[in-house]
């Protein structure tokens, strides 16, 4: 019974992994993967810094000026405090955990000097594509240990798309109906058609008229 929970878990968090990145959601997962993951090893991640355009990188610019328009004799980059880097290169260590028959990351430790070359290190940063099963997964999840859940969802729900009668719209354009009412857009489209009907109706009554022969 313990496995199969294990790996429904898993299977979960897998899924809404790849495509949810909010803080709700990251609650959720270091709880699980703190009670389930197994650490493997470490892994890590580097991300490429990018240089100061004030400076060229070099961390020197000379042409500061005073409060009267006098160049100051300050020869290092205000923008960079004379370092070179808008963003310096970092490293971050992640550990590698091992939940059911997935593997996660998760953050362990941030350097902003290369660790030791015997570590495997990840360019850039780690993409997940989303896959058909992300909302189910985590919609789960969030009921199962998000207290309140329900209440936030409908606060975030009820989004109108400008193609609502596709099936996958239907459900948010209801909730923004109910939710609006007659301040939906439904409302605003059916108000401008009425209006517009009958703009039409007095126009050809008014045509009709001038065409008496009295």
């Amino acid at each position: 019974m313990k496995n199969i929970i294990t790996s429904i878990h898993s299977w979960l968090l897998h899924h809404a992994n790849r495509k949810y990145h909010s803080p709700e959601f990251y609650a959720i997962k270091n709880r699980l993967l703190k009670k389930y993951g197994k650490h493997i090893c470490y892994d890590v991640q580097f991300i490429e810094g990018k240089r100061c355009h004030t400076c060229g990188g070099t961390g020197i610019y000379s042409k500061h000026y005073d409060n009267y328009g006098f160049v100051s004799d300050v020869n290092y980059c205000w923008h960079c405090e004379g370092t070179g880097w808008y963003k310096r290169p970092v490293w971050n260590m992640l550990a590698r955990l091992q939940f059911g028959k997935y593997t996660f990351h998760q953050p362990y430790q941030r350097s902003y000097a290369k660790p030791d070359n015997s570590i495997q290190i990840i360019e850039g940063y780690i993409e997940h594509n989303e896959s058909k099963c992300s909302d189910f997964a985590a919609t789960i999840l969030f009921l199962i240990y998000e207290r309140g859940y329900p209440k936030r969802w409908w606060k975030s729900a009820g989004s109108w798309y400008c193609k609502w009668y596709w099936p996958r719209n239907w459900m948010s354009s209801i909730i923004h109906i109910l939710k609006y009412r007659s301040k939906s857009h439904l409302a605003i489209i059916l108000q401008r058609k009425i209006k517009q009907m009958f703009e039409k109706k007095e126009e050809s009554y008014c045509s009709d008229l001038s065409e008496l022969p009295f």
